[in-house]
């Protein structure tokens, strides 16, 4: 395993990402095609994989037995997470993706969207072989909410949001993934648990927060973060586009303190002994 790979990542789940990490490149290795070895670059570069962390951790505050079908959750999630990536990519026009040269750069952004929709094939390909229809319930329904979203940004463009717009973008954007590995594995688990599905929804928008406080790339294709939403609240008659250093950097300390504030909330709604992983990967999101 990587050194400081995962965030927040804890003894108790290492095995679990390591076999997780060994299915990954065998899905890929026997699915192969000309593309293979860039796929698996692309794959194999530094990544968080909160996402496979977060619902193992979650399995592990149940204290549920973690089957082969739980494997093909986690699966499909980052292979869905990985198609969004390259899709990204080519929207933004990006040019590095996990310090490597994007695949719309390195090859075109023909052969870029085929990758993307390679990915896809292969989540769809593992939640079949689930046989749980209501899981691809789950995860279909989700993912529209997720394209309908990101639909609904580019209409929205240079259009400053409200907090509870941003907030709704956030979770829609990045957090309904989240909600989709969490609900899709404690039904594999035959068990419910509203509470800590409504803990992935929200750990998942506090993570897209903390995402765009240490990136603004958006802003320059009329996308606005926190801080740009908070110093608009209080000053709507500003130009936005025009927002000087010293006011972006006080925006952005609001901006802190409302995720810190975001988290907290969080972690006081699944304090409790068996949540203490839970708690370390929600307090390893903080902006200090």
């Amino acid at each position: 395993m990587q050194q400081n790979r995962y965030v927040g990542i804890t003894a108790s789940v290492k095995p679990e990402m390591e076999r997780f990490e060994k299915e990954l490149e065998a899905l890929v290795l026997d699915n192969r095609n000309e593309l293979c070895k860039d796929i698996l670059e692309f794959l194999k570069a530094p990544s968080k994989r909160i996402r496979p962390v977060l619902m193992f951790l979650t399995l592990k505050a149940l204290a549920a037995e973690i089957s082969d079908e739980h494997y093909k959750v986690a699966l499909a999630t980052e292979l869905l997470h990985s198609a969004t990536l390259i899709h990204d990519d080519i929207i933004d026009c990006a040019s590095e993706r996990r310090k490597k040269e994007c695949l719309h750069k390195k090859f075109d952004t023909k052969l870029a969207v085929i990758a993307g929709d390679y990915f896809l094939s292969l989540a769809l390909k593992t939640l079949a072989e689930l046989e749980q229809p209501h899981i691809f319930k789950i995860f279909s329904g989700n993912v529209l909410k997720i394209c309908s979203g990101e639909i609904s940004q580019y209409f929205k463009r240079y259009k400053v949001p409200s907090i509870e717009e941003y907030l709704e973008k956030s979770k829609n954007k990045t957090a309904l993934l989240f909600l989709c590995a969490v609900k899709s594995a404690l039904t594999v688990s035959e068990t419910e648990s509203p509470m800590l599905e409504e803990f992935a929804l929200n750990f998942g928008t506090a993570f897209q927060i903390a995402n765009d406080l240490k990136s603004d790339t958006d802003s320059d294709n009329g996308i606005y973060t926190l801080p740009y939403v908070l110093y608009f609240q209080n000053n709507p008659a500003y130009d936005i586009m025009n927002l000087d250093v010293n006011s972006y950097t006080e925006a952005k300390s609001l901006a802190r303190s409302f995720l810190n504030e975001f988290i907290d909330g969080i972690m006081r709604d699944i304090s409790s002994p068996d949540n203490k992983a839970l708690m370390a990967l929600c307090e390893s999101l903080k902006e200090k």
